[in-house]
């Protein structure tokens, strides 16, 4: 279907935007907002007769970076250090809370799944740094043009380096910005297979064992939704 130029009397596209948390949930946000949309934000499963975009993201990594706030830490050295001391209680509260937020992450978003509400699923690694993908899987499904002026300037106002310093602001997680939903120590290195990098090598066999059903999920979604993506612009191309 042929993208309609939008008016000034359109009303703008209602989308509801999921994630599991910690998946790239805020920049989509940013970027949703940046292209008129009125987008509601939630890590919960809700009906909703808006359009639905999800973002997701490797369930290992979402652990790693729940950790990271809820021990209000500051970058990858922090939580590589704190990953380590396994003579800590706190770690292993912190491993057993960990796991349990990806899960129940993973479980609302097979509710999603399940629905017949209109989705399009994003994944994190796949996006993180190519934006002319993020824009050609929303161009479709939003049926709005997405000039590559437009796409400049989304890209330049909601850039991982322009959060990362505006989120720079607050001092720790609990404090955040309810405009833009950015909070304090937001953003670590948005790294890929982070995971692998900052736990020790007892963690990261833990952690897949108990994540291996919501890790299993994830590569059938990412098999499922990138294949058609792939198909699509080969199609456009």
């Amino acid at each position: 279907m042929t993208p309609q130029v939008p008016t000034e009397s359109d009303r703008a596209i209602d989308v509801l935007q999921y994630s599991p948390g910690r998946s790239g949930s805020t920049m989509l946000y940013h970027v949703l907002q940046h292209l008129g949309t009125n987008v509601q934000k939630t890590h919960e499963c809700l009906q909703t007769e808006a359009k639905v975009v999800i973002t997701y993201r490797h369930p290992c990594d979402v652990f790693c970076s729940f950790c990271r706030i809820s021990q209000d830490l500051d970058g990858d050295g922090d939580l590589e250090r704190a990953m380590h001391r396994w003579w800590n209680p706190l770690l292993h509260v912190t491993i057993k809370r960990g796991i349990r937020y990806v899960r129940k992450g993973y479980g609302r978003m097979q509710k999603y799944l399940d629905s017949d509400m209109e989705m399009c699923f994003l994944r994190y690694e796949r996006f993180k740094d190519d934006y002319d993908y993020l824009f050609d899987s929303l161009e479709p499904f939003l049926q709005i043009p997405i000039s590559r002026e437009m796409r400049d300037r989304v890209r330049e106002a909601t850039s991982f380096e322009k959060n990362k310093s505006a989120a720079a602001a607050y001092g720790s997680f609990k404090d955040f910005d309810t405009a833009t939903l950015l909070h304090g120590k937001h953003l670590g290195s948005g790294a890929v297979d982070q995971w692998r990098s900052v736990c020790p090598g007892w963690m990261q066999r833990l952690v897949e064992r108990q994540l291996r059903d919501e890790v299993a999920f994830y590569q059938n979604l990412a098999d499922r939704f990138e294949a058609s993506t792939v198909a699509n612009r080969e199609r456009a191309a």
